[in-house]
């Protein structure tokens, strides 16, 4: 026990020396193939835990426009990015990942959405800044449900998503 405690303190005291910490803002939307409608989407926060490899990233959004005309979302999810194999070409930085978001609408009755998704998407990094503008998207399988008026309903289908932003870079 005392060595996994001597273990698991030294992995918490390297840890800022292995990694690097950015927090972002970003607009995003969310939508369905075969519908015109979105089911998630507005002005978001982010935290990403940059490692050797790959990188972890959890958003929080607050949209007022989601899940439809009415209502007010709340939107959360987690990312596992990795930086694609090549060089970078003119200073952007590719990247690939897997995550899983939820939305909650409160407001014009109750719903929400889940979306497990694949995203690729390119760093912009400014010269001498740490400011890291960023684009990326994704798609995946997305289950809406909802409930208002006495109706309850979901709908399995299949999402895209478009994140725009930019990252501010700790102690850079």
């Amino acid at each position: 026990m005392r060595k996994l405690m001597i273990g698991l303190l030294t992995c918490a005291a390297l840890a800022p020396v292995a990694s690097a910490n950015r927090v972002g803002v970003y607009f995003d939307g969310r939508g369905a193939f075969a519908s015109a409608s979105s089911f998630g989407g507005g002005l978001g926060l982010q935290y990403q835990n940059d490692r050797p490899g790959s990188s972890v990233r959890y958003g929080l959004n607050l949209g007022a426009s989601s899940l439809g005309s009415s209502g007010f979302a709340l939107s959360g999810d987690a990312d596992l990015l990795r930086p694609f194999p090549t060089q970078s070409v003119a200073g952007v930085q590719t990247y690939y990942g897997f995550g899983a978001g939820a939305t909650l609408r409160l407001g014009g009755g109750l719903g929400g959405a889940l979306y497990p998704r694949a995203l690729v998407g390119a760093d912009l990094p400014l010269p001498g800044l740490p400011i890291v503008p960023f684009a990326e998207a994704s798609v995946g399988p997305s289950l809406a449900f909802g409930a208002s008026g006495g109706t309850v309903g979901a709908v399995i289908g299949f999402g895209y998503g478009l994140r725009f932003g930019a990252n501010y870079q700790i102690g850079r």
